[in-house]
């Protein structure tokens, strides 16, 4: 461990994070070419497949008014390592039993001038009730 070594406190290379991940998620990816029993395009997610996370923070509450309407929306950041079980953008991520939509590509803060792979992944859901 070269934090340990060199007293720097530096992470050690190839090391993804300092953060355990101690949170599962399910991500059902989206199928593509899906079709229903007459042959017609449908939307379609397969099963549930393991997503270690960092952390989840709490989900934010929305109740925007609408006349006529009782909306209601719920919002998620997550924090996980890069890795094959990272959402995309087309994807549902299962939260406490709850389906949330994926709000665009998550941000992937590995990359870059100088790559950090302890940076991780952020990942935005989204629910709509009402």
């Amino acid at each position: 461990d070269r934090a340990a070594q060199d007293g720097t406190g530096a992470l050690p290379l190839g090391c993804p994070s300092v953060i355990p991940s101690r949170y599962a998620l399910a991500v059902r990816r989206r199928i593509e070419g899906a079709k229903d029993g007459h042959g017609n395009s449908v939307q379609q997610w397969g099963d549930p497949i393991a997503w270690m996370v960092r952390q989840v923070d709490p989900g934010a509450s929305v109740r925007p008014f609408e006349q006529g309407r009782d909306l209601s929306m719920v919002l998620f950041t997550v924090h996980s390592d890069a890795g094959p079980n990272v959402p995309t953008e087309f994807d549902l991520v299962v939260v406490d039993g709850v389906e949330y939509a994926v709000q665009g590509r998550p941000s992937d803060w590995t990359r870059g001038p100088f790559p950090n792979p302890a940076a991780g992944v952020v990942t935005f859901l989204k629910a709509v009730s009402g």
